[in-house]
């Protein structure tokens, strides 16, 4: 396995952003107010006074506070990136349970940056992050035991964390689970199942979720054949920057009717409201 790529290549680019608003951490308090003042000064703009006021509060021993210093020295959105905070500080908060640093740990493990990579380190914190309920550590644990080898491939653990994430509506994961139903991948093959999936995370914005169920709308795979509905999901998925869906729906459009264009082009406004 290239440890290198970056998580769910296979699945959708940048399915796994590291989380920039870490989630309450239950049973932290915030006695002095830095957390809320520092989180205040941020949204202003005041990158200084907010890095000040979260470390103060990290260095007290608030996880969240480490949570988001980590994160943010891993993006650098407050300046330039300091891969080494940012492992430092998110490795203290995810081994004081913050299921928020325990994914964006994972993903550092995961890509190698700051720190070797560590693909069995990465697994392992996905893992903390997905028990915390993490919709993006469940499907980056899922993605992940998909793509390995031999004994280490764990089908039941790929069909729970995906579905687990799939069923919080995180729309990648929808994707993921369609796409597994669409090719019978690891669970008996079901196109119904898989549109369903599909028309899911399509609804959402997810554009290669847009152009599966085009296709298997255009098709009458695993749900009956409606190119008017196919030409509108071609439409968007175009609009959301799929390559390939702009001259599938040229080459529908040719076989429409007049009143069938404008019937998809009303729908199209319609699916988006």
């Amino acid at each position: 396995m290239n440890q290198s790529r970056p998580i769910l290549s296979r699945v959708a680019p940048a399915a796994i952003a590291l989380l920039l608003v870490a989630p309450p951490f239950l049973g932290q308090s915030d006695a002095d107010g830095s957390l809320e003042r520092g989180s205040k000064a941020f949204a202003r703009g005041d990158c200084g006074e907010a890095l000040r006021l979260w470390r103060e509060a990290a260095h007290a021993g608030n996880v969240q506070a480490q949570t988001l210093l980590g994160t943010i020295h891993y993006t650098g959105e407050c300046g330039q990136r300091d891969l080494r905070q940012a492992f430092d500080w998110l490795k203290t908060a995810a081994e004081k349970g913050s299921a928020a640093a325990a994914a964006n740990l994972a993903t550092i493990y995961h890509r190698g940056e700051g720190v070797p990579a560590d693909e069995a380190a990465a697994v392992r914190w996905y893992r903390v992050a997905a028990e915390g309920g993490v919709a993006e550590a469940q499907l980056a644990l899922a993605a992940l035991l998909l793509e390995a080898e031999g004994s280490a491939r764990d089908a039941a653990g790929v069909l729970r964390w995906s579905r687990a994430a799939a069923e919080r509506g995180f729309a990648p994961a929808q994707f993921f689970v369609g796409r597994l139903f669409l090719r019978g991948e690891l669970v008996e093959k079901n196109p119904a199942e898989a549109a369903a999936w599909f028309r899911n995370a399509a609804v959402q914005g997810h554009a290669r979720a847009q152009f599966f169920l085009a296709m298997q709308l255009e098709r009458g795979l695993g749900l009956p054949a409606d190119p008017v509905e196919a030409l509108a999901w071609y439409g968007l998925a175009t609009k959301n920057g799929h390559a390939e869906a702009g001259p599938r729906g040229a080459a529908l459009r040719r076989g429409l009717t007049a009143r069938q264009r404008r019937e998809a082009r009303k729908l199209e406004d319609r699916l988006v409201d």
